[in-house]
């Protein structure tokens, strides 16, 4: 499997390179399953002078998704296998659900982590 380079020309965030590689490579996988999307890392990851902190994701799907709640559970048992046990906040919008004040902020605040390839 090729791990999306998504990282590369963005913004510094604090993740070690193997928790990059971790979370692209499990990003992929989870999400491809149902239909792809895009993902922001968003919070004290993305400050520089900030110490320690949980991984914020926020995660705009594709498709939509007939349980949020499944969903998010399964992908944060894929990313606890793959970076171990990690406080990792997961906040997901899918084209059948309400957009919010936080969607707008985790993304325009976020940096964009991975994205579905363009067919």
């Amino acid at each position: 499997m090729t791990i999306p380079s998504a990282l590369e020309h963005k913004p510094p965030v604090r993740l070690s390179t193997q928790d990059k590689a971790g979370l692209l490579e499990t990003l992929e996988v989870e999400l491809t399953k149902c239909g792809g999307g895009q993902v922001w890392l968003f919070g004290s990851r993305v400050n520089m002078a900030a110490k320690g902190g949980d991984i914020d994701l926020y995660i705009e799907l594709n498709q939509a998704i007939e349980n949020k709640f499944a969903f998010t559970l399964q992908l944060s048992i894929a990313l606890d296998k793959k970076l171990g046990e990690r406080k990792i906040d997961i906040i997901v919008k899918a084209p059948n659900t309400r957009d919010s004040a936080l969607h707008q902020i985790a993304k325009q605040r976020g940096v964009l982590l991975w994205r579905s390839p363009t067919r």
